[in-house]
């Protein structure tokens, strides 16, 4: 079903009969879930953005399947695999949640921030900075406040300034420069920057 989805035609139907998604998404992105059914379900809600109709599905359903127990419980995972399929999901939605979708982007970087803390792998890492990018760019208020309150404790200057790989310091220095930037000329103002973290995958 995870490659299905891949395939246009498949990712209309799924996207259309959204019983059949809701019951995989809940009942198995979960931290009950054996790992291998964990980690399909994650590649799958991450495959459901390859088509217009599962990124619409992926938007409707947002607060279901980001918060609590569902995609943010996976990034805080003992398992690295698991944390890295749920950071894709969230790059995901950070290119797509709209500014009235408030709650599941709030609760999207709390829990980044949370993350950053854990100290996971440099991939997981990388992807989650991409998508605090993208919040940014999306022009919440409140997550820009907190990205640059988040961004200023001294374990965070730790583990992402202080990095020993140098995309994860260039990634973490531009969303900085991000915020200050927004904090500076104000949230219209990122219509007018040029290519950035924003546009890498």
């Amino acid at each position: 079903m995870r490659l299905l989805v891949l395939r246009k035609a498949a990712n209309e139907y799924y996207a259309k009969e959204r019983d059949i998604l809701s019951y995989v998404f809940k009942n198995f992105i979960s931290g009950n879930a054996p790992k291998t059914v964990h980690v399909m379900a994650l590649t799958l809600a991450t495959n459901m953005f390859a088509f217009p109709a599962g990124i619409k599905y992926m938007v409707d359903e947002a607060e279901n399947i980001v918060g609590g127990a569902t995609t943010l419980g996976s990034l805080q995972s003992t398992v690295s695999e698991i944390r890295k399929t749920a950071s894709a999901v969230l790059y995901n939605y950070s290119l797509y949640l709209p500014q009235e979708s408030a709650e599941a982007t709030v609760d999207s970087v709390q829990t980044i921030i949370d993350v950053f803390h854990r100290h996971p792998e440099d991939e997981t890492i990388l992807r989650l900075l991409y998508a605090l990018g993208n919040f940014i760019k999306r022009g919440n208020e409140v997550a820009i406040e907190m990205i640059q309150t988040g961004f200023e404790t001294p374990t965070l200057d730790t583990e992402l300034f202080q990095s020993t790989n140098a995309d994860v310091r260039a990634a973490a220095q531009e969303v900085e420069q991000l915020v200050q930037y927004v904090m500076v000329e104000g949230i219209h103002a990122l219509q007018t920057l040029g290519r950035s973290l924003l546009q890498q995958q």
